[in-house]
């Protein structure tokens, strides 16, 4: 059985149609919206704690329909506009040509209000039952999550805000704890073989580099050891831009090269991984190597490439 994992880092494009008077997207512009929020619950109206809040802590489970209390909305979100987002887009093109037995969506946010309701609105073309999505607050948490068929799952990365430049360690282990629970779940592969697609059309541009280096290192662990003799694939794709009339037949989706460590080098980065437990500091300069690419010029900390890449190891 062929099973496809669609991971998604989001934009804010749903969102922006919304502002812009989309017809089939109206009735989503101030949904989650922060002014909304009761201060008694939520008294710094951040969408981060409102989507805590709405989360069963038992199930890890958001009920969609207490943020989508109104029929247009609902409708909106479950739109058969796939040109309506860059996300919406990206998995429409990917799977026009495939044929698998089941699939999951993982939804990489920002931790910025509109990035978090832009990952819970695309998510929700993809909930099983309308209703319910796995919302992941601390990736660190759920490194070792096993994902299932059918599922969707939204992870908001700490920090992750490049505007305000607030990222740092907890946001790249996080990153890389993502990248984790997706290679274990290939590897694993309970259910059936997976195939990993890693889109890049949709999300913010300057993550591109954060998220070809946690494939980099989904990609190392598929080829160090598939469990039960199943052989899992990975890829990283892009819709090629063409003109917005296009119909579906005419898009193309771009392969982008995805390296892997091997080798000696491979061997240094797990004594890595080893040396620095879970924290980024190195003491110890035997990896001199390796500084610029997982270790800063310094050589007393590990670079975000590095702090990722150990990671999802």
């Amino acid at each position: 059985m062929t099973l496809t994992m669609h991971v998604l880092p989001v934009g804010r494009s749903l969102l922006t149609r919304a502002e812009n008077d989309e017809p089939a997207l109206r009735a989503l512009r101030r949904v989650l919206s922060p002014g909304a929020f009761d201060p008694a619950l939520n008294p710094h109206r951040k969408v981060s704690a409102e989507l805590v809040r709405l989360t069963d802590p038992r199930t890890g489970l958001l009920d969609l329909g207490r943020i989508l209390t109104r029929r247009q909305e609902r409708d909106a979100v479950r739109s058969d506009g796939w040109r309506l987002c860059a996300e919406w887009t990206s998995v429409t093109v990917a799977s026009r040509d495939r044929s698998d037995d089941g699939r999951c969506h993982v939804l990489i946010a920002s931790d910025t209000d509109d990035g978090l309701r832009s990952a819970v609105l695309v998510a929700g073309q993809y909930a099983p039952d309308d209703r319910m999505i796995h919302y992941i607050d601390d990736p660190i948490t759920a490194a070792d999550l096993e994902f299932e068929p059918g599922a969707v799952y939204v992870f908001r990365i700490p920090l992750l805000d490049f505007v305000a430049g607030t990222m740092g360690e907890l946001t790249w282990f996080s990153l890389g704890a993502v990248g984790h629970a997706i290679q274990r779940t290939a590897r694993e592969a309970r259910a059936g073989r997976w195939d990993v697609l890693l889109h890049l059309t949709g999300g913010y541009k300057a993550m591109v580099p954060y998220l070809l280096v946690m494939a980099e290192g989904i990609e190392t662990a598929l080829r160090i050891e598939v469990i039960e003799g199943r052989a899992p694939t990975l890829r990283a794709v892009s819709v090629h831009e063409q003109s917005p009339d296009a119909p579906l037949g005419e898009l193309k989706l771009v392969e982008l090269p995805v390296r892997w460590v091997q080798g000696r080098a491979l061997r240094d980065l797990q004594a890595i991984k080893k040396h620095v437990g879970g924290s980024a500091t190195v003491r110890d300069d035997k990896w001199i190597d390796w500084r610029g690419q997982w270790i800063t010029d310094g050589g007393a900390m590990l670079t975000p490439s590095g702090m990722i890449i150990t990671r999802v190891l």
